[in-house]
């Protein structure tokens, strides 16, 4: 007599049984991972810090210009607003004061009538080159950024 056959023998069974208990405990595992708070936060696109200024106001130039001419008498009125990141930075802007705006005298009284309004893409020249002058002066990026609050040129 022949025995029949019943599908499968102890052995496959078992193995198959091992297969899927691993399979079903990593599922699990990989599931819970996935909808971890961890995984979450590494899967969404995170947003850019948001960076707060402290804003460090000066109060106006008034600057007569490089002549152009023998009889061109330009002066130059400015007023600036100085983007620092701490208040360590406002603090050195502020005791410097004097040393700032000689600085930016010095750089202002060489400019004629045409050359304030250069423009690099869509911004003034003269707000990069104030910014490079003083945090030279200063031995570090102090200003992060300028602002003109008032021009007016006669």
């Amino acid at each position: 007599m022949e025995k029949e056959k019943t599908g499968m023998n102890l052995p496959k069974m078992i193995i198959l049984g091992v297969v899927v208990a691993i399979l079903g405990v990593g599922g699990g595992a990989l599931g819970s991972y996935l909808t971890s708070d961890q995984a979450l936060a590494f899967m969404q696109p995170s947003e850019p810090e948001e960076i707060i200024y402290i804003k460090v106001p000066y109060s106006e130039f008034l600057i007569n210009l490089k002549p152009l001419a023998s009889n061109d008498k330009s002066f130059l009125r400015m007023g600036f607003t100085f983007a620092v990141l701490d208040e360590e930075k406002e603090t050195i802007l502020l005791e410097e004061e004097a040393k700032v705006r000689d600085t930016i005298i010095a750089l202002l009284r060489k400019k004629t009538s045409e050359s304030v309004f250069n423009e690099e893409g869509s911004n003034l020249t003269i707000k990069q080159e104030v910014e490079e002058q003083v945090n030279q002066l200063l031995g570090d990026t102090i200003i992060e950024e300028v602002f003109i609050t008032d021009m007016v040129m006669q």
